[in-house]
């Protein structure tokens, strides 16, 4: 995640919370799925990377009591957020750090991470950070947004403004699995889910994910900015092409894995 990202997700900590229905639905998929393979008490600690305002840590906290919970976040204002929402000590730490670059001199029983690994291109790299801290036999459970997710809102883009397109893409499927295999899991569980959210216009969706810091970094911005015109045919392409009775829609997809850090050969 680029520190521009950071900057915007911090921006936008104090409504995330409110507006995250799309992060508060993968997150209990997450744990639910967690949950098939980590019966209750479950381990002592878990780290959250890119915990976000805290909602995957509330909700391992009431499916695991007792678990201590270490969540990190590049965004200062998002660590912040969930240290007011879900306070400090009492086995809940808060840290500002790149999931990329783990500030940590020691090994977890389990890593979760919940529509945020995407921010942290190049995925390789990225899955190989998270192994460095899951002891032997310890377990990852990660939820990622992949390609296909706000596909909407790209093609309507191209549409309005052909020359402005962003230069990046999400991460696939496959190419996430093999991430993960590479960087020395072994692979439980690993499914695809697709849905769809409804907005009252493409006016209120763009607010939406405006006010989620959802509207920075490679994935937002083209080569060259959008105006207000560029943005006026936009919000026209997607209520003309993309709509659901009396408002729009916009895709998600995303891709959830369950693995087990590989016992070091002898």
């Amino acid at each position: 995640m680029s520190r521009g990202v950071a900057t915007r997700f911090s921006a936008a900590a104090g409504t995330y919370q409110g507006l995250a229905d799309v992060q508060r639905h993968v997150a209990e998929r997450l744990v639910d799925m967690l949950a098939r393979w980590v019966l209750p008490p479950g381990p002592d600690c878990a780290v959250d990377i890119g915990c976000g305002t805290g909602l995957l840590a509330q909700l391992l906290r009431e499916r695991y009591p007792g678990i201590r919970l270490v969540g990190l976040d590049i965004a200062p204002g998002m660590v912040h957020e969930a240290r007011r929402l879900l306070g400090s000590g009492d086995g809940v730490q808060w840290l500002v750090a790149d999931g990329r670059q783990m500030p940590f001199c020691r090994r977890f029983p389990l890593a979760v991470s919940s529509a945020a690994l995407h921010w942290m291109p190049p995925w390789p790299e990225a899955f190989r950070s998270v192994a460095s801290i899951v002891e032997p036999g310890g377990a990852l459970a990660a939820a990622v947004m992949v390609e296909g997710t706000l596909s909407e809102l790209h093609e309507a883009r191209r549409m309005a403004a052909p020359d402005k397109a962003p230069p990046a893409r999400l991460p696939r499927p496959g190419e996430l699995a093999l991430a993960v295999l590479g960087s020395g899991f072994n692979i439980q569980e690993k499914f695809t889910e697709s849905f769809r959210e409804r907005y009252p216009s493409a006016r209120a969706f763009l607010r939406h994910i405006h006010d989620q810091g959802l509207t920075s970094g490679d994935y937002s911005v083209g080569p060259r900015l959008m105006n207000r015109g560029d943005l006026r045919r936009l919000e026209n392409v997607y209520d003309r092409c993309f709509v659901d009775g009396g408002g729009v829609y916009a895709t998600y997809r995303v891709w959830y894995v369950m693995g087990k850090r590989c016992a070091p050969s002898l």
